[in-house]
């Protein structure tokens, strides 16, 4: 059970990150879901599950994901990064521009690179890394990791 829970808290934290590390430059953080996470993983870390509060906790979070995919669907741009010169800005007349955003997207595709070649356990230490920094923002002291 408990394996089953964090295996779905981090599927679908990093599907939010998936956007809101895009999202999140035009328009901030979003709080609200940071603090669902928070309160699921605090509740799935527990010795005796609350089996039906993690269950509330879940469908509000699945409702507040897909309400905010929904919402910032349009802010998002798909691209691929596997192929930079695909993505040539051609309808942008300032050359600089055009050259920065390729230089991000390479840039783009070497961090997916090294971050493929990273093993499971470094993925995970990483998110929780970002999980406590976005805590200690919100003014949450955390003593459990």
């Amino acid at each position: 059970m408990v394996g089953e829970e964090i295996e779905y808290f981090f599927e679908k934290y990093k599907e939010f990150l998936s956007y809101e590390s895009v999202v999140s430059l035009l328009k901030g953080r979003e709080y609200r879901i940071i603090q669902f996470f928070y309160q699921l993983f605090m509740e799935i870390s527990k010795k005796k599950i609350n089996i039906q509060k993690v269950s509330k906790i879940k469908g509000k979070l699945e409702s507040l994901l897909k309400e905010y995919k929904d919402e910032n669907e349009i802010a998002l741009i798909k691209l691929d990064c596997k192929n930079p010169s695909y993505v040539r800005m051609q309808n942008i007349s300032d050359k600089e521009l055009g050259d920065a955003f390729e230089t991000m997207i390479e840039a783009t595709r070497q961090y997916m690179k090294w971050r493929k070649s990273l093993p499971e356990e470094a993925i995970r230490e990483i998110y929780l890394k970002n999980l406590r920094d976005r805590q200690t923002k919100l003014g949450i002291k955390i003593d459990y990791f």
